[in-house]
């Protein structure tokens, strides 16, 4: 399977390695003022947008499709013993996405290694979506998120799309203000590219 790494930059000195599965591009961009479709816009991006869709036909093929993929990285290329899913939260206060749960729910079954406390990772108080001109500067989510301690030091962190990184930073910022031994394995579906 083909996926990329990239750097994530925690607060009190913590960086790791982060793995996206695929590049995510937009599915509209901007060329000269004008709202576009990106022509690089792809399958994989196509399944990623369907995930915020439960409502709709193609939800359910892509929830498939994202936990397959998910699972065979995790199977072939995350070697631990023992560890931990964060979902990065929604943006509304208390909610988290349910493809993700589903996805973290599926694999957690699957495979003896992983685990999830629903509810750990929680957004304390709703932020703007970024799609409608939220800020989501890391003092957002810093402001915004709590963690309940608890569960093995391994803490896989997952979330559908990264652009700046900050939800992942945020994350690994508060974990490591209540368990300082916390080890972290970014994960998301998609990096966003604006390469076209």
């Amino acid at each position: 399977m083909t996926h990329k790494k990239f750097v994530v930059s925690g607060l009190f000195g913590v960086t790791v390695r982060g793995y996206a599965l695929w590049s995510y591009f937009p599915l509209w961009i901007r060329v000269n003022g004008e709202k576009q479709r990106n022509p690089a816009f792809d399958q994989n991006s196509q399944h990623i947008l369907n995930l915020k869709q439960p409502g709709s036909r193609y939800y359910a093929p892509s929830l498939k499709y994202c936990a397959q993929h998910l699972f065979l990285f995790l199977k072939n290329d995350i070697k631990v013993d023992q560890a931990e899913f964060l979902i990065i939260p929604s943006s509304q206060k208390g909610a988290t996405s349910s493809a993700l749960q589903s996805i973290v729910e599926a694999i957690c079954k699957k495979d003896a290694r992983f685990t999830h406390r629903p509810s750990s990772l929680t957004r304390t108080s709703t932020i703007e979506k970024l799609a409608k001109g939220g800020d989501r500067s890391l003092n957002i989510h810093l402001e915004s998120l709590d963690y309940k301690p608890g569960g093995p030091s391994i803490k896989i962190i997952l979330d559908d799309v990264t652009t700046s990184g900050n939800s992942l930073t945020g994350a690994m910022t508060i974990v490591t203000q209540y368990e300082q031994g916390a080890q972290f394995i970014p994960i998301v579906f998609g990096k966003t590219t604006h390469d076209f």
